[in-house]
Order: C-alpha cells, then structure tokens, then sequence
C-alpha cells in the first residue's frame, strides 16, 4: 500500500471554433464542452477509486483558456491530490498538449512508483488499473 500513483489528463478546451474534420462536431460547442468536462469528471472519481495506493496525484495539463477548471470540485475525490499546470499555445500547436506531461514527471521520477497518462476522452477503470497491478 505504499506505492504511489502520478497521472497526468491532458484536458484542452477553448470557445474557439474548431470543426472535427472527421465528423464535423463543432468542439467549441456547449454540447461538447460538457460532454468532455463530464468525462474529465468521471475519469477523476475513477482514479479516487483506485485501490493500493498511499497517494495519488493527479495533474490536469490544460491550455490557459480553458474555463471549465472552476467547475471541478476536488473535494467530490478525498483520495486525490489535484493540481493543474496550464500552458499557452501562443507560439506553438495546441497539439502539443498531449506532450506536456512528460516535462514535469520528468521531475518527479523519483517520488513515484506509477505513472499514468491519459487524454480528456479516455477513462482507465479502477478494473483496469487492478489488472494492471496484479
């Protein structure tokens, strides 16, 4: 039980008009902005669900714009340490979001045994994580 767990989500949202080029989804859209925010929500409440851990630290990589940060409620996950590490995209492709977790676990190779990193539209189910572990 004494094994701690770093995750990193790397969560972009903007009101900017962007166009899934696949399927056409406005993903500056309400709709969407919330479906994604309540994804982000649901992957949290799994990781506080995760079992064997002393600590787990999540850390939500976002761009500077994104305003659904002050809806998260971290109280709703007791089992999680969270903190955010906001970015600007000013001089580079937002795409390169999904790189920035490496950047700080980098730092913090030494204080945990796992790690994980996800994207704002993918949920690691506590079942998922318990067939990891064992």
């Amino acid at each position: 039980m004494n094994d701690k767990l770093l995750f990193h989500i790397a969560y972009y949202m903007t009101n900017k008009k962007r166009l899934d080029n696949k399927n056409s989804i406005n993903k500056a859209s309400s709709e969407f902005n919330n479906h994604v925010f309540k994804g982000v929500c649901l992957f949290l409440k799994e990781i506080n669900e995760y079992k064997g851990f002393s600590m787990k630290k999540v850390v939500l990589d976002v761009n500077e714009e994104n305003s659904f940060l002050s809806k998260i409620d971290s109280s709703l996950y007791p089992s999680i340490t969270l903190e955010v590490n906001s970015y600007s995209f000013t001089e580079e492709h937002p795409f390169r979001l999904t790189t920035k977790h490496r950047l700080s676990m980098r730092h913090e190779i030494e204080d945990f045994d796992w790690f994980g990193y996800s994207e704002d539209d993918t949920i690691i189910t506590t079942s998922s994580m318990e067939y990891i572990r064992n």
